[in-house]
C-alpha cells in the first residue's frame, strides 16, 4: 500500500508520465552487514578527506613564497568533495 502522500501526488499529476511509483517496501532496509560495510566506506572517505585536506593546507606555504597555487586549489578541493561523499553513508534512507 502506497503512503496517503505519494496517491496524492499522483492522483493531482505531480509524477511525470511513465513514472513507475515503488512502494518504500520494495526496497528492504539494510541489515547488519550492509551497515557496517558503510561504516567502514564512511571511515575510509572522512580519514582520506583529512589527510588530503592536511596536505593541501602544507601547500600554503608555498602559495606564501610565490609559487602556483593550482596544486593547493585541487587538493583543498578533493578532500571537501571526499568529506562531503563520507557523509552520504551517514544518512542511509531517510524516511517518508
Amino acid at each position: 500500500m502506497l503512503p496517503e502522500a505519494e496517491l496524492r501526488a499522483a492522483a493531482h499529476g505531480l509524477y511525470p508520465p511513465g513514472v513507475a511509483i515503488i512502494p518504500r517496501r520494495a526496497w528492504p532496509s539494510p541489515r547488519h552487514r550492509g551497515r557496517r560495510e558503510a561504516f567502514h566506506i564512511d571511515g575510509a572517505c572522512f580519514g582520506l578527506a583529512f589527510v588530503v585536506s592536511i596536505g593541501s593546507l602544507a601547500r600554503l606555504v608555498d602559495i606564501a613564497k610565490g609559487k602556483d597555487p593550482t596544486l593547493f586549489v585541487v587538493l583543498y578541493t578533493l578532500g571537501n568533495v571526499l568529506g562531503i561523499c563520507g557523509s552520504f553513508f551517514l544518512s542511509g534512507r531517510l524516511p517518508a
